[in-house]
């Protein structure tokens, strides 16, 4: 629970957000799909700007059409993955905020979403299958371009793969 109040406490909720378009922290959710013990979340959420200030909080889940195609996704899955997301978008809404799915792939998605979103920060739990290395690889890329600053975590393993 403890968790559960530095959220509340540390995140902008879109409803106190007036006038213009806000900073924004967008945390990239993949693979760990919890809000506890999760580092790049809890990065996300304590982000500050130049001023100081608390930012806007946006969680993201793109729905990447690779997993569909290479990954064997049935029924069956495909309904888990569903029901994951809107549970996930409940416990983000009973903390003033909501999950943002959108479909595509990342490197196509991204540019958009720089544009729109007035994002400074970009987190996501480090992956170490080759194809999320690539992915990962050209959306920092791309971030560097937007000015958006990038945090990948490790959470996802028992280790630092990298060390």
């Amino acid at each position: 629970m403890y968790f559960f109040n530095i959220v509340i406490t540390c995140f902008l909720f879109e409803s106190e957000v007036m006038g213009g378009t806000p900073e924004c922290a967008v945390h990239w959710i993949r693979k760990g799909m919890r809000l506890h013990d999760n580092p790049a979340l809890l990065s996300a959420i304590n982000y500050k700007n130049e001023k100081g200030q608390n930012i806007l909080l946006k969680p993201l889940y793109i729905l990447d059409p690779h997993f569909r195609k290479f990954m064997r996704v049935g029924p069956n899955r495909w309904r888990f993955l569903q029901q994951s997301l809107a549970d996930l978008d409940q416990k983000f809404r009973a903390l003033g905020s909501r999950l943002y799915v959108v479909q595509g792939k990342p490197e196509e998605v991204f540019p958009d979403i720089f544009k729109t979103w007035n994002i400074k920060l970009l987190t996501w739990e480090y992956d170490i299958e080759p194809y999320a290395k690539k992915r990962d690889g050209l959306v920092e890329d791309m971030a560097k371009e937007y000015k958006v600053k990038v945090e990948q975590h490790v959470s996802h393993t028992l280790y630092n793969t990298n060390l």
